[in-house]
């Protein structure tokens, strides 16, 4: 996992950039499939190509049988959890239920 510290503000319209993608799952064909969307959603952030060529291993994983949905051609996915788009229940609420 990488930690950014971005600070206390977002402008708006980043935050509905990152909003389009968040917690989709894409699954690819190829590695180039899978390069050519990280480098169309993440490309943004800047970075040398050396950080991008080390952390790429670490961006994905390979499907099991039971994730291609039928589709055997399918190969790749982003190795992050795509429920990180939905917020953790406060403390306050989680007291609540004890």
């Amino acid at each position: 996992m990488v930690v950014n510290d971005i600070g206390p503000f977002i402008p708006k319209e980043a935050l509905l950039k990152i909003a389009d993608y968040i917690g989709l799952d894409p699954k690819f064909k190829s590695k180039e499939e899978l390069v050519a969307y990280s480098q169309e959603k993440y490309g943004a952030f800047g970075g040398r190509k050396e950080d991008w060529d080390y952390l790429f291993p670490f961006s994905y994983r390979e499907l099991q049988e039971e994730e291609k949905g039928g589709d055997s051609s399918l190969l790749y996915a982003l190795h992050y959890d795509p429920k990180v788009k939905t917020f953790p229940p406060s403390p306050l609420s989680a007291q609540n239920t004890l």
